[in-house]
């Protein structure tokens, strides 16, 4: 917490492999918003979207990152770049794996399974289940609809 609370988070960094991997996050907070609704603007049913907040906080974590992703998870080595990764605040092994992943590649697990309407790998590793009061994406069109929500994806498609 101490780490936390000495970072700052700017809205942006010099490093643009941070900016791509924060985009990554926020598009994947926006998805689990979407999926299970805002658990701040519903008034009935005060829960706390807890996959959203995570993604939000390891958002701020790798902009808040004072050493370079470049030299150390683009270019370095998976183990060595994971450790760091897992120093960082609200970090644990299983968002450091996927900050990793979006660093490498630009996609991760979840962003994939829901991107294609399907269920992402929990941090236990099993499959998340929905269960009876979430809102699940179940066809193309549903998808297709939360892709064309006005500033969902920091701009509005249908322009």
């Amino acid at each position: 917490m101490e780490l936390a609370l000495g970072c700052t988070y700017p809205l942006a960094h010099a490093e643009a492999v941070k900016n791509r991997v924060v985009e990554k996050l926020r598009l994947l907070e926006k998805l689990e918003i979407a999926i299970q609704g805002d658990d701040y603007a519903d008034k009935e049913r005060q829960d706390t979207n807890h996959e959203a907040l995570q993604y939000a906080r390891a958002a701020a974590a790798v902009l808040g990152c004072a050493w370079s992703f470049e030299e150390h998870v683009v270019c370095g080595r998976k183990e060595l770049a994971l450790e760091r990764l897992t120093k960082l605040p609200h970090v644990g092994a299983f968002r450091a794996q996927q900050i990793y992943e979006l660093a490498r590649t630009g996609t991760c697990e979840a962003l994939k399974a829901l991107s294609e309407d399907g269920l992402p790998l929990g941090s236990n590793g099993s499959r998340r289940k929905v269960s009876g009061g979430d809102i699940r994406l179940c066809n193309p069109r549903c998808w297709r609809a939360v892709r064309l929500q006005p500033g969902l994806f920091g701009r509005n498609p249908r322009r």
